[in-house]
């Protein structure tokens, strides 16, 4: 395994860390001591990547083509992501949420702290295989 790619994944933990359950986030520290360690060391660099570049809330109002950037699993229940915001307030990092909760609707939930999904009492992951879509695209899939 690559050195450097250690080193990317060990500086990735800090930005990570506040989109991912403590849980996970140790699990997947865990993991890249491991049988799975390129791929986790990839997934915290990629996630890095992405985390960092998610576009602020103040900057992108709510619309069909809004793009949708992280999926978190809660039991049934699927959150998205689609902006951050710019400031880190004492409970966490808001977010634009919307969530499928398996009624083949998908519903804007608004402003949330970020760090509320991960209270719910079951296990909330963030889904490292998600892609990023658009708003309108997602829309028609959960509604399918």
């Amino acid at each position: 395994m690559c050195k450097q790619l250690k080193v990317l994944a060990s500086e990735a933990i800090r930005s990570v860390k506040p989109f991912m359950s403590a849980k996970q986030l140790s699990g997947l520290i865990e993991n890249c001591a491991g049988r799975k360690g390129e791929f986790s060391m990839r997934s915290l660099v990629d996630l890095r990547v992405l985390v960092t570049s998610l576009p602020r809330l103040e900057d992108s109002p709510v619309n069909k083509c809004q793009v949708v950037y992280l999926r978190y699993l809660c039991g049934v229940t699927h959150w998205y992501v689609a902006g951050v915001s710019a400031d880190l307030l004492p409970g966490g990092r808001m977010v634009r949420a919307f969530v499928d909760s398996h009624t083949r609707q998908l519903q804007d939930c608004g402003l949330i702290l970020l760090p509320g999904l991960f209270r719910f009492g079951v296990d909330t992951t963030l889904d490292l295989f998600f892609e990023p879509c658009p708003l309108a695209s997602l829309e028609a899939r959960v509604s399918a």
